[in-house]
């Protein structure tokens, strides 16, 4: 039986911003959710170590290749 993590509206939103791109630095996550960037930087590494995030992998939208 898997347990289930509760996820605050930070949590929610790191992970929103890392959908969205994953690439993109933890200072830059930092000013969007209003936290310092170890906070955010230990909150990902929290929810990598909870099994919320698996990995990050790369997708394409073929559309905008032509």
């Amino acid at each position: 039986m898997r347990a289930v993590y509760k996820l605050d509206v930070k949590d929610r939103k790191i992970l929103d911003l890392l959908i969205k791109d994953a690439r993109q630095p933890v200072s830059s996550i930092a000013k969007k959710v209003r936290l310092s960037r170890d906070g955010v930087a230990y909150r990902i590494k929290r929810l990598i170590d909870k099994k919320v995030i698996l990995g990050f992998s790369p997708f394409s939208d073929y559309q905008r290749f032509g």
